[in-house]
């Protein structure tokens, strides 16, 4: 699951991000203790072969269940996440934006114009109203909305935070995003080959 959230998509990430962990990491995650040579003891990660043969074992079933009550759970208790979106009417009626809290489905907040295509105006306008609380949420949207005055909106004036899709209609963002982003998963810093092809002798079974 670690993994995951740091931008794992593959066994191969996996054991990569593993072999980026601290040996302090390895021991606070529970990771086996060994003892090397001149007793030195050290936390040698699973190899790619052992991630594969307990993924394989492991009963799905059982596995969504454990999430579905960690979810419940934490119901309430987890950071809200609310979804920006605008609709065009039907029949050239108008457009409809929308804050919905995803965990619920329920509306946080409308917002309607008489004219079809003002998404990007409406949303600017309902997530400056004083009532649309933002605190602590994390507001997601498509990248219409990718503009400095709602990010600023969103973060300095209401302090939420948001997930915000860039597109190529923005070719400075975009390159700068993906020149930061690409290859590297974003709580860990990349290590050099040799770096990892040293580690990878002491991968443990």
């Amino acid at each position: 699951s670690m993994a995951l959230l740091c931008g794992a998509v593959s066994i191969k990430d996996i054991h990569r991000l593993g072999q980026r962990l601290t040996q302090s990491q390895r021991a606070a995650i529970g990771l086996r203790r060994r003892n090397g040579k001149n007793q030195s003891a050290f936390y040698p990660v699973p190899c790619v072969n052992t991630y594969t043969n307990i993924l394989a074992r492991i009963d799905h079933r059982a596995l969504e269940r454990l999430l579905t009550l960690w979810i419940s759970a934490q119901y309430g208790h987890l950071p809200r996440t609310l979804a920006l979106d605008g609709k065009n009417l039907r029949d050239q009626l108008g457009m409809l934006v929308s804050l919905v809290d995803t965990q619920t489905g329920d509306p946080i907040a409308m917002a309607v114009a008489p004219d079809a295509g003002a998404e990007s105006r409406l949303a600017a306008e309902l997530l400056a109203r004083p009532e649309v609380e933002l605190s602590g949420a994390t507001v997601s949207a498509d990248a219409l909305h990718c503009q400095v005055e709602t990010a600023r909106t969103i973060v300095m004036d209401k302090g939420g935070d948001y997930i915000l899709s860039v597109k190529k209609n923005q070719p400075t963002l975009a390159q700068t995003v993906q020149h930061q982003l690409e290859g590297t998963p974003p709580l860990f810093r990349k290590m050099k080959r040799a770096t990892v092809a040293s580690s990878i002798a002491n991968c443990a079974p």
